[in-house]
């Protein structure tokens, strides 16, 4: 089991975003669950198009998140500086 799901689920997951690791028609002999297959039998894993699509997508929002944050930290100092510098200015003249 992984985080409650059981290995039927796993394998059934597995087979809807791989490609066929080996030829086709491969992708069910290695998502087969029996007594003598897990749902993880090693290959050479590939996602499908979609799948990997999808996941960079996610990385590209996951750095969007980041740029968020720095552009507020940058936009916080900004503005941290025309109020020292305005107050500067007022000090000078006054």
């Amino acid at each position: 089991e992984l985080n409650g799901i059981d290995v039927y689920k796993i394998a059934d997951i597995m087979r809807s975003i791989c490609m066929d690791p080996d030829s086709e028609g491969s992708l069910i002999k290695y998502t087969k669950v029996d007594n003598e297959n897990s749902h993880n039998n090693p290959a050479r894993w590939q996602l499908n198009a979609q799948t990997y699509f999808s996941y960079l997508s996610y990385l590209s929002l996951e750095q969007s998140k980041k740029a968020n944050i720095t552009s507020r930290i940058a936009n916080v100092l900004a503005c941290i500086a025309i109020v020292v510098s305005i107050s500067v200015a007022v000090y000078q003249i006054s």
